[in-house]
């Protein structure tokens, strides 16, 4: 009588390769769900055994049954995620405007003056204006032994478009009204806050103050970007010597 016991083995190997071929379409026996497909949840089997489930099947026949689940995988259907876009590169650092002989370096100084905030307010007449402020605030110095990291705050210049000088109504240290001043340069003017030394005008001292100035509102220059020189606000703070003028772009 024939015995299909002794071709059992090659049966099992037979239900193996007919997984990979069909399933993964791939040669060999060995069964693993390959890489990169969509195949999260799915189970693949194969099967050799008789047509007739109710029929006993002997010892002696041919049969073979090979599972495998591809449970580490992707979610059906759903391809691998794209590798993130590059960054783009920063943007160029802005270009000092110089108008002293001074450092202009932030690094080593000990106030800063922050990013603008809008408000609004009223000019000395009662009528409306809006309003720029920058806020003074402390820093460690980088080197302790440089020249500018014991400077003082004597004076704020900010750069501005000439065109935008009527526009100017006021200008306010920590909400009181101050006397301004003007620099004039060959393309643009600078609005002075100066006396910033003076203890009557800063009792507690520059860390923590804000700077405001006011403009017409509705006109041609009520933003930072259409006030200030080059559409970007470069407040330079100066040292009592005019030795040290960091440049703060706000």
């Amino acid at each position: 009588m024939y015995n299909g016991s002794n071709w059992q083995p090659t049966v099992k190997v037979s239900v193996d390769k007919i997984i990979n071929a069909i399933a993964f379409n791939k040669t060999g026996t060995g069964l693993t769900c390959p890489s990169g497909l969509s195949l999260k949840n799915y189970n693949f089997t194969a099967t050799i055994a008789p047509t007739n489930d109710n029929e006993t099947v002997p010892t002696n026949c041919l049969t073979g049954f090979s599972q495998v689940q591809c449970s580490d995988r992707l979610t059906p259907g759903t391809p691998p995620s794209p590798a993130p876009p590059p960054r783009p590169p920063a943007p160029p650092s802005p270009v000092v405007v110089m108008t002293h002989t001074c450092k202009a370096n932030t690094a080593n100084v000990p106030y800063l003056l922050d990013k603008i905030q809008i408000t609004t307010g009223k000019d000395i007449y009662g009528n409306p204006t809006v309003g720029m402020c920058t806020t003074v605030y402390s820093q460690p110095c980088v080197n302790p032994n440089t020249t500018c990291c014991g400077m003082d705050f004597t004076k704020v210049e900010v750069l501005i478009n000439p065109s935008c000088k009527d526009t100017v109504r006021k200008i306010t240290v920590n909400g009181r009204d101050l006397s301004y001043s003007w620099s004039f340069y060959d393309k643009f003017n600078a609005l002075k806050f100066v006396n910033l030394d003076d203890p009557k005008v800063l009792p507690g001292g520059p860390a923590g103050a804000t700077l405001c100035w006011y403009v017409k509102p509705g006109s041609s220059c009520a933003t930072p970007a259409s006030f200030c020189y080059l559409g970007r606000c470069q407040a330079n703070v100066f040292s009592s010597d005019n030795q040290c003028c960091p440049a703060n772009f706000i």
